[in-house]
């Protein structure tokens, strides 16, 4: 960029002052590129239609979706809620179970003098 002050490096070396100006340049160029496409409407004039390949492949479509099962009926596409409400107590129970265990095993396995005493010739 280009300071208020004119210099192009502001204190940095004619490297950087040449990056900065070929920025500038390049930015200056996609500006008056676009400023002809009277709003972007080159974009616009793109034509998306499907040519008839596209159109005739088996690929599943927005209303190719199945209908919802009735309220009330479960299979294994569609579990049901009670059994995974009954899975997490479950796996908390044994979570909590795991924790106890762990503070019971985290501690010593021998006092300080059972570990003097069996270190003893």
């Amino acid at each position: 960029m280009i300071f208020p002050s004119g210099n192009l490096t502001q204190g940095g070396t004619v490297e950087q002052g040449a990056r900065r100006l070929r920025a500038l340049a390049g930015a200056m160029a996609v500006t008056a590129a676009l400023s002809g496409c009277e709003g972007f409407r080159v974009l616009n004039d793109y034509q998306t239609a499907e040519s008839p390949d596209v159109a005739a492949a088996p690929w599943p479509r927005l209303v190719d979706v199945p209908q919802a099962p009735p309220p009330g009926s479960y299979s294994a596409a569609v579990p049901d809620p009670t059994r995974g409400e009954a899975l997490r107590a479950a796996l908390l129970a044994r979570a909590r179970a795991a924790a106890i265990r762990r503070e019971n095993l985290a501690g010593p396995v021998l006092t300080e003098g059972e570990a003097a005493r069996l270190s003893r010739p």
